[in-house]
């Protein structure tokens, strides 16, 4: 049992207790109240003889300094095991669809690191990271998705770093000493001949759908999601918030689909949504809105080109994404410059944005004049 020493010209209890090598040391208890000193010797005492069980580990060790320190009025220590901080952190993604997937990524790294998840963060090297990042590339994942993976992992790890609860983060470190090297599979544009094909197979809301992907270069859940009061007819503009990057676009709508929006708008209707039976619908799986797109295609007499893809799944060089390339591509090709094509598409880097406000409107309508014309009929539906 640990015992109690003073020395001299010293007002607090020496703790003596049996180190786990099984020599005697002397440490202070930082207190002169005898009762709480020895409470503290026999705890030191406790923590050696489970560190030589193996049964210390650096949770233990944490609980037992934050019970002296909060006896003493102290701060305790910070801390967080590897399961409970990125559940809390997955609380905090509203995006169903970007929670939806930062979840599976959670679950596979926690069930990739077993029993340490239940460990503090701290507890997890680059040699873990590294490990993981093996494991998705065993199962013959695209390199983009593995690159995606690590990256969520390595923010989650960022913001317990920004908190004190680790000094390194261990995907950053990982990925340095490793980079995931991606070659993305080649997307395809439509010919405007294409489109108009296209826009001729499909029936009702999708042939809205269709034109906000091609005379914005949205992406099919944004144009899905379009509300009428993203159309402002008075200034003849699209304005939306674009869901992935949380980015304002403001485009500016050539008098083609202003003609075909005018031609569907009504003052009857009360839904917010402007094609309402497509707005709630999910893009991916096999009943969702890019696989309607692609039965669209087919019907149409435009062949997908579905590929096998660099992971698991299968890839097509067509798809409605490839309106977004389209758009970019022609204007691209009619002499608009890469600043003004970003702005309008709502890129927000070179390599994928300058923020439009920084572009004149009227630059931009005359830009957009620059994008062939789909001849559509006068009766649209």
């Amino acid at each position: 049992m640990a015992s109690l020493t003073l020395k001299k010209d010293c007002k607090n209890w020496i703790a003596v207790f049996t180190l786990s090598s099984g020599s005697r040391t002397n440490r202070s208890t930082g207190t002169a109240d005898k009762k709480e000193a020895q409470r503290i010797a026999d705890e030191f005492e406790k923590a050696e003889q489970d560190a030589k069980a193996g049964r210390f580990i650096e949770s233990a060790a944490r609980r037992t300094l934050n019970d002296i320190l909060e006896r003493h009025g102290e701060d305790q220590m910070h801390g967080d095991t590897v399961e409970h901080f990125m559940q809390e952190w997955l609380k905090g993604k509203v995006n169903e669809g970007t929670q939806e997937r930062y979840a599976h990524v959670v679950e596979v790294f926690l069930k990739h690191l077993g029993n340490k998840s239940k460990m503090l963060l701290s507890k997890v090297s680059h040699r873990d990271a590294a490990s993981f990042i093996k494991s998705r590339e065993a199962l013959k994942l695209a390199s983009k998705t593995i690159r995606t993976d690590a990256k969520i992992l390595s923010s989650v790890f960022n913001l317990a770093r920004r908190l004190g609860f680790i000094e390194h983060n261990p995907f950053e470190k990982a990925l340095a000493m490793r980079p995931i090297n991606v070659v993305s599979s080649v997307r395809m544009e439509f010919t405007p001949e294409q489109v108009t094909k296209i826009f001729a197979a499909a029936k009702g809301e999708w042939k809205t759908v269709i034109l906000f992907g091609y005379f914005t270069g949205a992406r099919l859940s944004d144009c899905a999601s379009m509300q009428w009061n993203n159309v402002n007819f008075n200034k003849g503009v699209i304005d939306y918030i674009e869901s992935k990057r949380k980015k304002r676009v403001v485009m500016p709508i050539v008098p083609e689909f202003d003609d075909y929006l005018q031609g569907i708008a009504s003052t009857d209707s009360t839904n917010p949504f402007i094609t309402p039976s497509l707005a709630c619908k999910e893009t991916r799986g096999k009943s969702g809105l890019s696989e309607s797109f692609k039965r669209i295609m087919v019907e149409a007499g435009v062949d997908p080109q579905t590929k096998k893809g660099q992971g698991k799944r299968n890839f097509s060089k067509l798809s409605f994404h490839s309106l977004r390339h389209t758009t970019n591509t022609l204007l691209a090709n009619n002499g608009v410059n890469q600043e003004t094509r970003m702005a309008l598409i709502g890129q927000t880097t070179k390599a994928v944005n300058s923020d439009y406000t920084h572009l004149d409107l009227d630059k931009l309508r005359g830009a957009m004049k620059n994008l062939p014309s789909l001849n559509l009929p006068k009766t649209a539906n």
